[in-house]
């Protein structure tokens, strides 16, 4: 995904979509030296980044995973 329109890349939104795919990287690595409980958290927060790039880009406004991941 392109940042936003002027190259801001400083944005709340661009800044949890950016980290998501950095997080789900590092679970193959963590998978195979048999961190699995670390693979389970870095899958829960690459997904949790992306739903709150989602959230902050649509001004859907929350302090709590639950009310993100519903």
């Amino acid at each position: 995904m392109r940042p936003p329109k002027g190259g801001t890349t400083n944005c709340a939104w661009y800044l949890f979509f950016r980290k998501s795919p950095k997080t789900i990287e590092k679970v193959k690595f963590l998978i195979e030296n048999n961190e699995l409980s670390l693979a389970v958290n870095r899958i829960y927060y690459g997904i949790y980044y992306i739903l709150s790039a989602l959230a902050v880009k649509n001004h859907f406004k929350t302090s709590k995973h639950a009310q993100l991941i519903g």
